[in-house]
């Protein structure tokens, strides 16, 4: 068997360069999530998250990152902590709430 190189390029196919192209499984953003919501930090999930993986799980999902972690943990935010799209609105809402919770 002879391999052969047609064009010179610096891309290896399967590299960590095709990550940005390849998304997760539903099922590790769920994993991802489940965690964060009962309050563990970023690392600890990432450190978790990839000793509880198997040989059958989707190579894409083995080679996740922090930075992955944490972008799931900016949506997670964002639906537990932004009641408005507009800043000033949430922000009024945040404060009924805690008004209302006899917070001053």
């Amino acid at each position: 068997l002879l391999h052969a190189r047609k064009n010179m390029h610096n891309h290896v196919p399967g590299s960590f360069a095709d990550l940005k192209f390849m998304s997760f499984s539903g099922k590790l953003k769920n994993n991802m999530k489940e965690f964060l919501q009962r309050g563990f930090w970023r690392r600890e999930i990432r450190t978790c998250l990839l000793q509880e993986m198997d040989e059958r799980v989707e190579q894409r999902d083995k080679m996740f990152h922090y930075d992955d972690v944490y972008n799931i943990w900016l949506s997670v935010a964002k639906s537990m902590f932004k009641f408005n799209e507009n800043e000033f609105k949430s922000l009024k809402q945040w404060e009924e709430k805690l008004i209302e919770k006899q917070f001053k």
